[in-house]
């Protein structure tokens, strides 16, 4: 880690958790998608939707989206890995990364 501060800065070894395979990855590795952005969230509907007829209920928590993420609603995501925030209009806003391996996967 010593060397790798002066390599990359504080910023690059900073990390967050991919939405959608749940494992950290460095900040600087991973995409940061906006919950405007309906044409990646469309992606991500796409290939993982949430039928939950038959799976345990456990399962299907640990995965959902927050209430807040109304867009990932019955798409299996890790809620780790969304993040929220008031807008400067007051209003809710929220973003989540994506690893760079899930990136290109959607």
């Amino acid at each position: 880690m010593r060397r790798l501060h002066p390599a990359l800065g504080a910023d690059g070894l900073d990390e967050c958790i991919c939405v959608v395979c749940d494992r950290f990855a460095l900040r600087r590795d991973a995409r940061r998608v906006e919950d405007t952005d309906w044409h990646y969230i469309h992606d991500m509907k796409a290939i993982l939707s949430m039928e939950n007829d038959n799976l345990p209920i456990g399962l299907v928590v640990q995965y959902r989206a927050p209430a807040y993420m109304e867009r990932l609603h019955d798409v299996w995501v890790s809620p780790r890995g969304i993040n929220s925030y008031v807008d400067d209009y007051g209003g809710p806003r929220a973003w989540f990364s994506v690893c760079k391996e899930c990136d290109r996967s959607v």
